[in-house]
């Protein structure tokens, strides 16, 4: 399996986020147990909403380097706008539409954003366990599927086979 964070060290996407300007805060929403490598910045925001995942985050907390919160993804809002990336990798597919819907409305607002899920819909197996064994079967569950046309002014790139089984994969970025 995959996860998102690994695709960072991807050769299908490493150009494209090799690309990215770079930013003075990274706001990585839904990160699970671990932030995301790639990015060099002055400031690592993990948002989380799973206490178990952020548990193991507090390993990476380095005070003004490196910042846990524990939250739901609309704690992105108090973030500041100006000179940020936020980063919802394998996230919004987990939330119901609507709600993903108004997420990727309000990274908007940023600097830059980026969004990585899956292309339509793609059936989780485990529900009561994630990849790394723990109890975040609840986190991992699908709950919308996502196609190119729903990230209208954003600039994205399409896979249509990225997992070993099942569909592919939309990176949309802004």
């Amino acid at each position: 399996m995959i996860l998102a964070h690994d695709l960072l060290i991807n050769r299908r996407t490493s150009a494209i986020f090799c690309g990215l300007p770079r930013t003075r805060r990274i706001v990585d929403v839904g990160c699970g147990i671990r932030p995301c490598p790639a990015f060099h910045c002055d400031e690592y925001v993990c948002i989380e909403p799973h206490g178990e995942y952020v548990e193991h985050l507090r390993g990476w907390e380095r005070p003004g380097q490196v910042r846990i919160v524990h939250g739901e993804a609309e704690l992105v809002s108090d973030e500041l706008r100006a000179d940020t990336t936020v980063l919802l990798l394998d996230v919004i597919e987990h939330m119901e539409r609507d709600r993903g819907e108004r997420i990727r409305d309000l990274l908007k607002e940023f600097e830059h954003a980026v969004i990585f899920t899956p292309l339509g819909w793609y059936e989780q197996g485990d529900t009561n366990h994630d990849c790394w064994g723990l109890n975040g079967g609840y986190w991992q569950k699908h709950r919308s599927a996502w196609q190119q046309a729903d990230f209208p002014g954003w600039q994205t790139t399409v896979w249509p086979k990225w997992h070993s089984s099942g569909p592919g994969a939309i990176l949309a970025i802004r």
